[in-house]
């Protein structure tokens, strides 16, 4: 499903650059948007997140409900950390 695949280049690089590694971004044109909101993401988190969304993608292709796997993916979105 493309929105899962855009959703963990998204992950990956905001991982990526909350832990420094700005070479690796897939889409370095977003570095400075990047910068601006992964400190605020726990990157535990967010590893735990791109198992989620890998999971997801098993789920829709076993026929799961794409909006109930969707759904349960946003509300486990992580967030800034207070």
């Amino acid at each position: 499903m493309f929105i899962l695949e855009v959703w963990r280049d998204l992950t990956r690089d905001l991982l990526l650059a909350g832990l420094g590694e700005l070479a690796a971004v897939h889409d370095p044109a977003l570095i400075d948007d990047l910068l601006t909101v992964a400190p605020a993401l726990p990157a535990g988190e967010m590893r735990a997140f791109l198992g989620r969304l890998a999971k997801a993608g098993e789920l829709l292709e076993a026929n799961v409900g794409a909006e109930l796997a969707l759904d349960s993916l946003i509300l486990a979105w992580p967030r800034a950390a207070a």
